[in-house]
């Protein structure tokens, strides 16, 4: 009995020391996650850079401006004033769907389904 017990206990603290160990490799991968992350803030959105390069250099030509603004904006709307984009959306779809209810009663509506046939008996 006092063997099994002890080997229950030492089980018990071999868990226990595993828990440990895993609770430090934890510790040292988010620390490491956290340092590659930090790294990809710090290098330039080359993306972006092209982008802006991009369109600074379609503005330079002339009568190009206007159209170049509006696809930077079209672009680029939901990114800078994302609860405006969604509340557009948001009525677009409404008025689509009213839209297709008020189709879909007027099709309802044809002068064929008001007609009252009486059949003689």
């Amino acid at each position: 009995m006092k063997g099994l017990q002890s080997e229950e206990s030492n089980l018990e603290g071999r868990a226990e020391e595993i828990i440990e160990i895993f609770k430090n490799a934890l510790y040292d991968i988010s620390k490491d996650i956290r340092k590659d992350v930090e790294k990809l803030y710090m290098i330039p959105n080359k993306s972006m850079y092209a982008a802006i390069y991009d369109l600074h250099d379609r503005l330079s030509e002339e009568g190009q401006t206007e159209v170049e603004w509006r696809y930077l904006y079209e672009d680029n709307i939901s990114k800078i004033w994302p609860e405006e984009y969604n509340e557009k959306i948001m009525t677009r779809e409404v008025s689509r769907e009213w839209s297709e209810l008020v189709q879909g009663i007027k099709e309802c509506c044809s002068e064929d389904n008001f007609k009252i046939k009486f059949q003689e008996r």
